[in-house]
């Protein structure tokens, strides 16, 4: 499981949710408080002990305020348990490590 996959299944009442429980709107987020969010959304909906059992998400969001950056990116490895390798939280975000690639840029030259 990723961020990324958490947030392509957000509604819009989720993203209000989200919004009044971070006080941030998600298109205004940072990648990292981005993460943050997905990872409160996903503690939300899975529950305490179960999904028969939603954690409020105001709730689930201070629990991942509590977490340092270090513990957030673990606590996303550790989703990666069912068969995802987990290293890649955020792939399409520039700023994380999975989102960089080590190929050059190559800048066209000038006509």
């Amino acid at each position: 499981m990723r961020a990324r996959d958490v947030l392509d299944t957000l509604t819009g009442h989720d993203e209000d949710a989200v919004a009044q429980a971070t006080r941030v709107d998600i298109s205004e987020m940072s990648s990292f408080k981005l993460v943050r969010a997905m990872a409160a959304v996903l503690i939300s909906r899975q529950g305490d002990p179960g999904p028969e059992k939603p954690v409020p998400l105001p709730q689930a969001w201070a629990t991942v305020q509590k977490m340092t950056q270090a513990e957030v990116q673990a606590w996303w490895e550790a989703q990666g348990e069912d068969g995802d390798d987990g290293d890649d939280v955020m792939p399409d975000e520039p700023d994380s490590e999975a989102g960089k690639d080590d190929s050059e840029i190559v800048s066209e030259p000038n006509s």
